[in-house]
């Protein structure tokens, strides 16, 4: 079996980072004195926002901006809010050699707190976790085998992962505000998601189709708060060189910027222009063929061989999908809301299980509720106050699994994109809607020969005697031909046996029916 270029790939593709990489985000901030003092934190929301990275003398270092909006009402009760940037940074080592390395880290907060110093000093800590990938080539060993040896080589597949970041395309809109004037509104949050609808690879392009779900939150010169959500569809085809059809395409991204203009549309009406920036980041899984060297031997002299083990990857499975997952808060309401102003949620996963054969992720989901009542007696404004609740959920995928839990990598994401909450006579209920990203691997590790030296000392000629080996349980005509350092096509006229090469001799079924062999 020949192992050319055409047919197979000369590199393995190999993923140094197993673990997902924590990361931590701190910022101070003190109010100015044109914006109402703080006294009391309603809500904290951070999304992070990659930045740069960079991979030289074996690490990579990764940087990026958290980007915390803080909802909170000063001493009169009025809605306020305030964003606060802070940076992070992580690094991993690599060990890629001198090879290059494509470097990409899905990063989410994980949690975040706000605490007040004071009426105008905030502090704010965020934890961060990141999923990171460092992908190199590693060439497969082709060692020189002079003539009178026997080699063996062991097709395999094994995954690779195809990467590209995108520009950054253009998002716009505009939300119409009835009864409030232009200079009335003074916008408080702008946040959004993107949901990727479809992901479809094609020759060297990848289509890119969904949606940005954008939130508004904007408040009234009397203090009256609105809220909108808004969205925005796309369409973008990304030049992605190498991709072909039968890629599993995935993408993920975010939006880092926001720019909100306020125009007055006639009759006392006004609108909220929006314009916005995404970037998204593209995967693609493919399988592919490879065919090295495992075994050999000499069949003239002895040879000295060395091995060494490189780690493969195989693609199980590859998953994005939208699902509803709903759950109540019965119990514990201190505060009864009369209309929810607004609602945002995030999802933390739990490892993945294996369930009537399919992937099946378990997690839970926390709620984050704003809600407005009367205005309190004394105070002007609408009483504005938050409440927190989570449940579980389970979501059955696609991707099979066949109680291999243990042997799987997964690489799991889930983003909410909105929130359907409900005020009931008992408690408060959400239809949350939320985008899945799954992608499964198994992993092992394939033995394989890099190097193989002759013996100087050839093995002695031959004594024309016939010898009858009976093959032990478990042994292939290979084995017996390495243990005997006898050509296949030798024993295989000796032994009247169709010619085999040397991957259908190493077959455990090639001595099926065959009692004892003659050595000659």
């Amino acid at each position: 079996m020949e192992n050319t270029e055409k047919e197979y790939a000369r590199a393995v593709q190999l993923d140094t980072v197993r673990d997902a990489v924590g990361a931590e985000c701190t910022a101070d901030y003190v109010l100015p004195d044109y914006m109402p003092e703080a006294r009391r934190i309603l809500r904290v929301e951070a999304r992070a926002i990659p930045g740069g990275k960079y991979v030289d003398a074996g690490r990579a270092e990764f940087a990026g901006t958290v980007a915390h909006t803080v909802l909170y009402t000063d001493g009169d009760g009025k809605l306020s809010a305030v964003t606060v940037n802070g940076d992070y940074t992580f690094s991993c080592p690599t060990d890629a050699g001198d090879g290059d390395v494509i470097a990409l880290a899905d990063t989410q907060v994980e949690s975040t707190a706000c605490r007040l110093g004071g009426p105008r000093k905030m502090s704010l800590r965020s934890t961060l976790r990141s999923r990171v990938h460092l992908l190199s080539d590693r060439p497969l060993p082709e060692p020189e085998c002079k003539e009178g040896a026997e080699v063996l080589r062991t097709p395999a597949v094994c995954r690779r992962l195809l990467y590209r970041e995108c520009d950054g395309f253009p998002l716009s809109d505009s939300i119409p505000v009835e009864g409030v004037a232009a200079e009335e509104i003074h916008p408080l949050l702008c946040d959004g998601v993107l949901s990727f609808r479809e992901v479809r690879a094609a020759e060297e392009s990848v289509l890119l189709r969904g949606e940005a779900l954008l939130r508004v939150l904007a408040v009234t010169e009397s203090g009256r708060p609105l809220s909108y959500q808004r969205k925005i569809p796309f369409e973008e085809e990304i030049e992605m060189p190498g991709a072909c059809p039968h890629d599993t395409a995935m993408a993920f991204g975010c939006i880092p910027s926001f720019s909100l203009n306020l125009s007055d549309t006639g009759e006392g009406n006004a609108a909220i222009d929006i314009d916005a920036t995404a970037n998204a980041e593209i995967l693609l899984f493919r399988e592919e063929e490879i065919c090295p060297v495992t075994d050999v031997y000499g069949t003239a002299a002895p040879l000295h061989t060395t091995a060494l083990s490189l780690p493969l990857l195989h693609h199980v499975g590859a998953s994005s999908g939208f699902y509803t997952v709903s759950g109540s808060d019965r119990a514990g309401r201190d505060e009864i809301g009369e209309s929810v102003l607004d609602a945002c949620g995030s999802a933390k996963l739990r490892k993945p299980e294996c369930e009537n054969g399919k992937l099946v992720i378990p997690g839970e989901l926390r709620a984050r509720l704003l809600l407005t009542a009367r205005p309190e007696e004394g105070r002007e404004y609408p009483s504005v106050f938050p409440h927190e609740f989570t449940y579980s959920f389970r979501i059955v995928t696609d991707i099979p699994c066949r109680g291999e839990e243990e042997a799987l990598r997964t690489d799991c994401r889930a983003e909410v994109l909105y929130l359907r909450p409900h005020i009931e006579p008992d408690g408060y209920s959400v239809d949350a809607e939320l985008a899945l990203r799954v992608s499964a691997c198994t992993g092992e590790e394939m033995r394989l020969i890099e190097t193989a030296e002759a013996d100087p000392t050839p093995y002695p000629e031959r004594s024309g005697d016939i010898r009858v080996l009976y093959p032990e349980d478990g042994e292939s005509l290979f084995s017996v031909g390495k243990r005997t350092h006898a050509a296949l096509d030798t024993l295989c006229r000796a032994n009247r046996l169709p010619p085999l090469g040397a991957a259908e001799a190493a077959d455990p079924h090639s001595l099926d029916g065959v009692g004892y062999l003659l050595i000659f």
